[in-house]
């Protein structure tokens, strides 16, 4: 598989479970249990995501979409998670899937985080061989989600 493609599958699913949920909303609206709160939430969560998302894991990119990293970032968000962007992307789904209300959506996080695993498991790869020890003792500091 190439760096390229591997890059852009977590774009693709992201945006497959935003038209996932739409879907399932639609037409599998099974028990329907949003409130104005639940749904005041679910915005929230989701402007959260997209805002922090936006700003900081841009300013904190080392490459281009398949590109080969040139630097290894072990500084803001990724002193807490080596995989910030694919957390924000379920946390992202999560509130879109509250705010959609219907319990039937509520996999659609679950479904990304895993379809998302084989994409982590082939970057951590990729870092080991490029950073080597450096990648090995951040790895052992900082956790794969949370």
């Amino acid at each position: 598989m190439s760096p390229r493609t591997v890059t852009m599958l977590p774009d693709c699913l992201l945006i497959g479970g935003v038209l996932l949920i739409g879907l399932l909303h639609w037409l599998l609206p099974i028990a329907t249990v949003a409130t104005v709160w639940s749904r005041v939430i679910s915005v929230a969560i989701c402007v959260g995501a997209i805002s922090y998302g936006l700003g900081v894991l841009r300013r904190l990119s080392s490459t281009d979409a398949g590109s080969t990293p040139t630097q290894l970032i072990t500084t803001g968000i990724f002193l807490r998670s080596r995989n910030p962007y694919y957390l924000l992307c379920v946390v992202f789904l999560s509130g879109l899937a509250g705010l959609s209300g219907a319990i039937s959506t509520v996999i659609v996080p679950l479904l990304y985080f895993l379809a998302i695993h084989p994409v982590v498991f082939y970057e951590e790869r990729l870092l080991r061989e490029q950073f080597g020890p450096a990648y090995n003792r951040y790895r052992t500091k900082v956790r794969r989600w949370l």
